[in-house]
């Protein structure tokens, strides 16, 4: 997705432009535009939109399958800065702008259960950018400005917090994204350290990096 682009730019392994994907406009009558994409469980692409009443769009072989409108109580605008899904189909986002911060939606777009201010406490966070979901149903948040990620369980409890402002291994410089197997594996990309850091996931849920 290109934040200025109303289309979806499907490339090849090496970069070159296959297709677009145009989309229709959006609930705020302008041109739509996305930011963030994530991969389903079926292997449907999800991107999601940046209007007030952000649109998820479902894409299946290079088609709008369907759309899923997120319905939220928030009267402020939405600030999306991460998506993510876990296996049963349920949609993740961190929101800059809520009140509430990181929101869980249904497969249908209703809103399951949210936490997490932007206030002090290890609960809560500062700016958190990305999230991803491990296939035991734990939910990692990465918080750019703490420069730390924190794993919750389904219910939104904090379970561990890992990394800190550092060059060295499993310490971070700006995180702003994070991706995931599913399984034991993290990936965390530095938005100042110029680089990413492969994450081993310990049965402990103690996050070790893997070389």
């Amino acid at each position: 997705v290109d934040g200025q682009a109303p289309y979806i730019d499907v490339l090849d392994t090496r970069g070159r432009s296959i297709t677009h994907i145009d989309v229709p406009g959006d609930s705020c009558g302008q041109p739509e535009r996305f930011t963030h994409v994530a991969l389903g469980g079926d292997q449907s692409v999800y991107a999601i939109t940046a209007c007030k009443t952000p649109r998820v769009l479902v894409i299946t072989d290079r088609t709008i399958a369907r759309t899923v409108v997120l319905r939220t109580n928030e009267t402020d605008r939405a600030c999306i800065n991460g998506l993510t899904l876990d296996p049963q189909g349920r949609i993740y986002v961190t929101n800059a702008c809520a009140e509430l911060m990181v929101q869980i939606y249904s497969p249908e777009g209703d809103l399951v259960r949210a936490f997490g201010k932007h206030d002090t406490g290890f609960e809560n966070f500062a700016v958190p950018s990305g999230l991803a979901v491990t296939s035991n149903g734990d939910l990692w948040v990465i918080d750019t400005i703490r420069q730390v990620i924190s794993r919750f369980d389904h219910e939104g409890s904090l379970l561990t917090m890992i990394g800190g402002k550092g060059s060295q291994p499993g310490a971070f410089e700006y995180p702003s994204a994070v991706a995931t197997d599913g399984a034991s594996l993290l990936f965390v990309l530095e938005r100042q350290g110029g680089r990413y850091q492969c994450l081993q996931i310990n049965p402990g849920g103690v996050a070790a990096e893997k070389n």
